[in-house]
C-alpha cells in the first residue's frame, strides 16, 4: 500500500507536461466582443462552474468557487493532470475563475474592470466598443484549512481536532480558505475552449488579433 502514492506521483510527473502548452489569453477580433462574451459564459458552464458576476459593460465574468475531490470524483473536469487529481484528493481544495476583457491596446497590468474605476479611467463600455479585445482567463486554487489537527502517531484514522468554544458559540465553523496558487493549466484549457467556440486559432499572448482581410473590390 505504501508504494501506491509513489506510483501515482510518478505517473503525474509523466503526464503533467502534456497540459502546459497554449495561452490563457484569447485574442478577439474587432466587432466580436458580444460573441466572445457569450462563448466565455458557455465555456465556463462546460467546465461545470456556476457563474457569479456577469458584467458585459465592464468586461468581467467570475464564477463561484467549485470544490473537487480529485481521484474520488473522476467526473470533475477541472483537473489537468494526475498530479492535480492527487492534490485534490488528499486536500480539501476548490477553484474559482475570473475572465477579464480589455481593449487590445490596454496595458497588460490594467486589468481592473470595476465599473467606478473604469469610468474614472475613461475606459469604454465594452458593449459599445468595436475594436479588438483581449480576454484573460485566471483560475485560482483555494485550500480549506482547519486548525487544531492532532495527528495520532499510531493511526491517522484516530486523529482528532482541538475545539475552540468561541467560534462554536458564534455558530462559526472553524475552517478558512487560503488562496494557494493560480491554475494556469485550467486557465489555458478554458481559453482554448473559448477559441474553439469562436473558431479562432491560438496566438501568442502579446500578439494583437488580426482582422479578416477585406474583400477584393478591384474591378475587372
Amino acid at each position: 500500500m505504501t508504494r501506491f502514492p509513489a506510483i501515482l506521483l510518478a505517473l503525474a510527473a509523466a503526464l503533467t507536461g502534456c497540459a502546459r502548452s497554449g495561452s490563457p489569453t484569447v485574442q478577439i477580433p474587432a466587432g466580436s466582443y458580444s460573441q466572445a462574451f457569450e462563448a466565455t459564459r458557455a465555456s465556463l458552464r462546460d467546465f461545470d462552474f456556476s457563474l457569479d458576476r456577469v458584467d458585459a459593460a465592464s468586461g468581467v465574468i467570475t464564477t463561484a468557487t467549485k470544490a473537487s475531490s480529485g481521484l474520488a470524483t473522476p467526473w470533475d473536469p477541472e483537473q489537468s493532470g494526475l498530479d492535480q487529481e492527487w492534490e485534490d484528493f488528499i486536500n480539501r481544495q476548490r477553484r474559482f475563475v475570473r475572465v477579464t476583457f480589455v481593449p487590445a491596446d490596454q496595458p497588460v497590468g490594467r486589468t481592473t474592470r470595476d465599473p467606478a474605476a473604469a469610468k474614472a479611467a475613461d475606459q469604454p463600455d465594452l458593449r459599445d466598443f468595436d475594436g479588438p479585445v483581449v480576454a484573460r482567463v485566471a483560475v485560482t486554487v483555494e485550500r480549506i484549512q482547519r486548525p487544531g489537527w492532532r495527528v495520532n502517531t499510531k493511526s491517522i484514522n484516530q486523529s482528532t481536532f482541538t475545539r475552540d468554544p468561541s467560534p462554536e458559540a458564534a455558530s462559526k465553523y472553524p475552517t478558512y480558505a487560503v488562496e494557494l496558487e493560480p491554475d494556469t493549466r485550467l486557465a489555458t484549457r478554458i481559453a482554448s475552449t473559448i477559441r474553439a467556440k469562436l473558431n479562432l486559432s491560438a496566438a501568442p499572448a502579446d500578439e494583437p488579433p488580426t482582422a479578416p482581410p477585406a474583400p477584393d473590390s478591384a474591378g475587372g
